[in-house]
This record gives C-alpha cells, sequence and structure tokens, in this order.
C-alpha cells in the first residue's frame, strides 16, 4: 500500500475529505525518473503517470 493509500484510508475512516496534489514535479531532485528521457518520452511517460495516479483515485479525491 502506497502512503498515499494510507492517508487516504485515514482520512475516509475519520470522515474527512482527501485532498490531492501536485503529481510530478520538473526537478531533477525530485524526479529522477525522467532525468534521461527525450521529449517525446518524457511527454508519454507523464501522461501515462498522471494517468494511472488520476485512475487509482478517481472519485476519492475533493480538489
Amino acid at each position: 500500500m502506497r502512503n498515499s493509500d494510507r492517508i487516504l484510508e485515514f482520512a475516509q475512516d475519520a470522515g474527512a475529505a482527501f485532498r490531492g496534489h501536485t503529481l510530478s514535479w520538473r526537478d531533477s531532485d525530485s524526479s529522477p525518473w525522467t532525468n534521461n528521457l527525450d521529449a517525446a518520452a518524457l511527454q508519454d511517460t507523464l501522461v501515462n503517470h498522471i494517468k494511472a495516479i488520476v485512475g487509482h483515485y478517481k472519485g476519492k479525491v475533493y480538489a
């Protein structure tokens, strides 16, 4: 289970809303998995990453 899934579960158990956050930073320190990608590969990778995260939390995030 991801840390964010644990936080979501805690929020749901407490009856609190769950707010999302930035899905990716374009910063070499925080996104090392994007450092060596060309523009096309970077775009594909980020689109896939965003779709996966958004799909995972669909209907569970209020903002």
